[in-house]
């Protein structure tokens, strides 16, 4: 993700999937900003961060068959 030029908020947006055996998976997402506007737009940054824990904690209870 960038916004408008680069240097001003850059993000890097990631799922990776980890075989830990032969019937479960880690499934890893992260995220990372870069750029002049990271400090001032920090708060939004942290819902971003609550955002994704709450699709993590659905896409488990999913997975689990919950």
């Amino acid at each position: 993700m960038r916004l408008l030029i680069p240097g001003l908020l850059d993000g890097e947006h990631s799922f990776r999937l980890e075989p830990l055996t032969e019937r479960c998976t880690r499934f890893v997402q992260s995220e990372s900003f870069r750029g002049v506007l990271v400090g001032p737009l920090s708060r939004q940054i942290d819902k971003t961060q609550l955002g994704m824990e709450h699709m993590n904690g659905a896409l488990k209870l999913r997975a689990e068959g919950r």
